[in-house]
């Protein structure tokens, strides 16, 4: 056999079948108990029709008119976001109480700038760190 076939017919083993939306099955067992499956109904017996699942989701559209106005609200309530963690850190509470202290004690507070040199704060900046310093013990104290 040469290539050319052996790719055609492991190609044709790869295919899967899909059966058709739309495509009626039939179900029945004949006089010895043996059940069949077939596209076309038997002629002179009962079968079963079967639904068949495709894989792919088939919605059922209602009719606007059919529907009250409490169908057309929601049922399920809409989800909460869940409370954000809380942010109480024993160990941060104590090194932001102990800054405000400083802040609070102390006016004029020598800080190391990026190229080492030693400053004092502004006003303005002392201010600045004391509010910064407030809002983060509410943050992170009881």
């Amino acid at each position: 056999m040469n290539r050319a076939a052996l790719a055609a017919i492991a190609l044709a083993l790869l295919i899967p079948l899909q059966a058709d939306a739309k495509q009626k099955l039939y179900k029945w067992v004949d006089k010895n108990g043996v059940t069949h499956y077939s596209a076309r109904p038997p002629e002179n017996q009962k079968a079963e029709l079967i639904s068949i699942s495709t894989g792919t989701a088939v919605t059922k559209q209602e009719e606007p008119e059919a529907r009250t106005d409490a169908e057309k609200k929601p049922t399920r309530k809409a989800l909460t976001p869940p409370p954000p963690e809380s942010k109480k850190d024993p160990e941060k509470c104590a090194q932001v109480r102990a800054q405000l202290e400083k802040l609070r004690n102390f006016p004029r507070i020598r800080v190391e700038g990026p190229s080492g040199e030693k400053r004092y704060l502004t006003p303005d900046e002392h201010q600045q760190r004391l509010k910064q310093a407030e809002k983060q013990e509410k943050e992170f104290c009881d």
